[in-house]
Order: structure tokens, then sequence, then C-alpha cells
């Protein structure tokens, strides 16, 4: 605040530095000062950006911001966004728990999707855990309370689903970045996302029946979707946990990565997607997750709709005009 104050007497200006940065985004600064050749950002503005304190629009930057500080602030979660490269990583922050599910971390799930699903600025989420041993060990028991009233465990279930539906259709391309443990409701998680990159030190298993339980947030629905019922039921029945490579072997996983290069892989994966034509991807996704359950005849006609729709976009011209002159092209997502 001192440096702000001196700013604004010493120039005049209505507003210091760190309070501009608030108004503009911390995370759109640093990708300026990024973008300048012989620039070096200060080491606190990469902190809070991997923090999510962006300023005004994640309600605490240099200063707090109480009337947008609903949006963006967490207790089970970190949300991080990169403005450069249009990727966000939500990180399930509850290592000393190797990361496990509470009733908390699904409703800030579900508000942190919301979030990224309207930022026009955000193309691609990366789903991720606290630490290097755990993705997500599966639901956190302790947190059910009464386990006996049924009822209370079944809406507890089925507002799981929901949340884990939210992420299965959201409209951005989603990596599940598995960098340990991966079991029950983890893997659920998982495998809502689009892609899933295992470290080699992950261990991934639908373990559910090893306690007397079944699966509660879709997973013996989208195992069958990934695997195919034999191999689905063979997942469930055991409660196996397979390891990183095991699971690349049968497609539980998109591909595994040795440790030491495992965060190199996720960026430069995520990046590749957020690149891509957003309003293209987006359509496509829709077409593909609906081709599971939509009569041929009906997903034929979505994807000629879809064809269609897509054409009448500005990238469209975009991606065309790079091919023809042998250049990368530069979406803009309209």
């Amino acid at each position: 605040s001192e440096i702000d104050e001196a700013m604004r007497l010493g120039t005049a200006f209505p507003k210091g530095p760190l309070a501009t940065a608030d108004d503009i985004g911390v995370d759109v600064v640093l990708a300026a000062l990024r973008a300048v050749k012989d620039a070096k950002p200060a080491k606190i503005l990469e902190e809070m950006v991997a923090r999510g304190d962006l300023g005004v629009k994640s309600g605490k930057g240099f200063y707090e911001h109480g009337s947008g500080g609903d949006t963006m602030t967490y207790e089970t979660l970190l949300v991080a966004q990169d403005a450069a490269t249009h990727v966000a990583t939500i990180t399930i922050n509850r290592p000393d728990r190797l990361n496990t599910l509470s009733p908390q971390v699904f409703e800030e799930l579900d508000k942190a999707l919301s979030v990224l699903g309207e930022d026009e600025g955000v193309r691609c989420v990366v789903v991720t855990g606290a630490g290097d041993r755990s993705f997500s060990a599966g639901a956190d028991l302790t947190s059910f309370g009464d386990i006996s009233k049924a009822f209370k465990v079944w809406r507890f279930s089925q507002r799981s689903e929901a949340v884990v539906t939210h992420l299965a259709n959201f409209p951005k391309p989603t990596i599940a970045a598995i960098n340990g443990h991966c079991f029950g409701g983890g893997l659920e998680i998982a495998l809502a996302c689009d892609f899933r990159i295992a470290a080699s030190r992950a261990k991934l298993g639908q373990t559910e029946v090893n306690l007397g339980l079944v699966p509660g947030a879709g997973g013996s629905q989208r195992l069958v979707r990934v695997l195919g019922q034999a191999k689905a039921k063979e997942l469930v029945f055991l409660g196996s946990r397979l390891t990183a490579d095991e699971a690349a072997t049968i497609g539980l996983v998109t591909k595994t990565v040795p440790n030491e290069a495992f965060g190199a892989e996720v960026r430069g994966f995520a990046e590749k997607l957020a690149k891509q034509a957003p309003i293209a991807i987006r359509l496509a996704k829709v077409l593909l997750n609906r081709s599971n359950d939509t009569p041929i005849e009906t997903a034929l006609e979505m994807e000629a709709m879809a064809f269609g729709l897509v054409s009448s976009t500005e990238d469209i011209y975009e991606g065309l005009q790079a091919f023809m002159e042998k250049r990368e092209p530069k979406f803009k997502g309209e």
C-alpha cells in the first residue's frame, strides 16, 4: 500500500501499480512481462498466479477484494490460470489426507468448473492433486457423518455424480494429471476428463468393493464406456490396483510418463489443446461424448449440423489462411 500511495502522490495517477495490476489481472501482467524479451518478471507474480491470487477477478491479489472474493476462493482446491497459454489448473489441495474427496471438495469443484467454463481466457483445464503421492485416494469416509443413514449417503452419491458429470460435459478439453494414487472417487474424476496422463509412480483402481462399497460417482458407467464390459467388471469386482503401465496397456490412461518428465509433459499436452480452435473443440466434444448413447442416424445429423455451424466462425478462415501460408493458426474462439 505504501508503494501505491507514493506513486499516486508522485505521479498524480489515480491508482498505484499494485492496485492497477489487481484491476488488469496479475496473470495478464505476468503474461505481458514474459512477452518482453529482456524483462524478468518478479518471482512474487509467478507465486501469486500459481496460488490463483489474480486480483479483482479472483477476490484477492495485492489487495483483498471482497466483492469478487467468492468466485475463486477455495478451501480444498487451488485454482491457477496462465493467461499466456490459456490453461487453468485445478488442484485438489488436501495432501495431508491423500487428497480424499469430501462433500466440500465436490461443491468447490462444481463452483470452479462453472467459473472456468465461463472464462473465455481459459481453453483447457488440468485437474490434479497436491503433492506427488496422490491424485486422489477416493472418498473421505470420515466426512460422511452418520453412514448408517442410507438416504444421506445416497444424496452424497447423487451430488457427487452430478459434479463429476459437470466435469465430463465441461465445454473445454480436460486432462487428469495423475501424479500418484488414483482410487475410487479419484478414478471417477479422472474418468470424467477427456485425457488421463499418469506419472510412472501412479497406481489406479476402482477399489470400492474392497471396503464393501460400490462405485458412487459414475465409475460403474464410465469404466464400461472406456474399457468395455468385461474389463470394467474385472476392475470393479476385484478392486485391483493397477500400475501406470498396466493402466496404459488396457487403455485406462492416455499415456504414462517418467516421473521426472511428468509436469513438462502435462503442460505441453495442455498447451497444444489450448491452441486448437475453441468452438470446433467444443462442438467436437459434444459429438464424441454423445456417440455412445445416440442412435447413429441422429448422431450423424448432429455432426452435419455442427459442421455447418462451425463454418460460420472466424476461426475457420484463420485456419484455412494459416494452412495456405504454412504457419501456425492463431484461433480466437470467434
